[in-house]
């Protein structure tokens, strides 16, 4: 997806998504009779004549953020980490389903809290992105903390470190053959972050 035109690629994400929710939703989540596809793939009807609950392909909200920390003295800083299932040499930026009941801004200060140890002092909404693996939003944060000591939650962080403008643009993108520590491509929105906290 990420070498096709933007309108191509949506498509193609939109396909995937759909594809995907079919195979995960051919049983009623209520009943667990076996569900079958209307209105042209775009919803799932229980067969069961008690039932015929009538299911929609679902989003999952998922919060992304950049995190800056600016000292005392010298350049602003962000956060960038290793995700224990990303490979050992990619950092990006926290990410977070939402929970049930929970603003995006609340889901934005908890995952800061769970991932890192700190407290968001501001959380500022960016942009969105759909991610189709396997039916995501993606909504992207610019988070300020006034305190840098870094308490990881290593189930989910290998590692994570603070860089400077100057240090992120020394880094490679990711796909780069080599062993250089690399960020995502410019087609995530993890990059975007990056990009636009580059570009402050």
């Amino acid at each position: 997806i990420m070498w096709l035109e933007q309108a191509m690629a949506a498509k193609l994400a939109y396909g995937k998504a759909l594809t995907h929710w079919h195979n995960a939703y051919q049983f009623c989540g209520y009943c667990g009779s076996q569900t079958i596809s209307k209105e042209s793939g775009h919803m799932r009807q229980c067969t069961n004549n008690n039932c015929e609950k009538i299911h929609f392909p679902r989003t999952d909200p998922v919060v992304i953020m950049l995190v800056e920390y600016q000292p005392k003295e010298g350049p602003a800083l962000c956060l960038l980490a290793n995700h224990t299932r990303s490979p050992d040499n990619l950092v990006s930026t926290l990410a977070g389903f939402v929970d049930p009941g929970e603003s995006l801004e609340e889901a934005v200060a908890r995952e800061v809290k769970e991932e890192v140890g700190l407290v968001a002092d501001s959380v500022e909404y960016i942009s969105s992105q759909p991610w189709p693996f396997a039916h995501s939003l993606m909504m992207g944060f610019y988070v300020k903390v006034s305190q840098c000591e870094l308490t990881l939650d290593d189930e989910e962080i290998s590692s994570a470190n603070w860089y400077s403008a100057t240090q992120v643009k020394g880094l490679d993108d990711w796909g780069c053959k080599s062993d250089t520590t690399q960020i995502p491509g410019k087609q995530s929105i993890a990059r975007y972050l990056i990009d636009y906290w580059l570009a402050k």
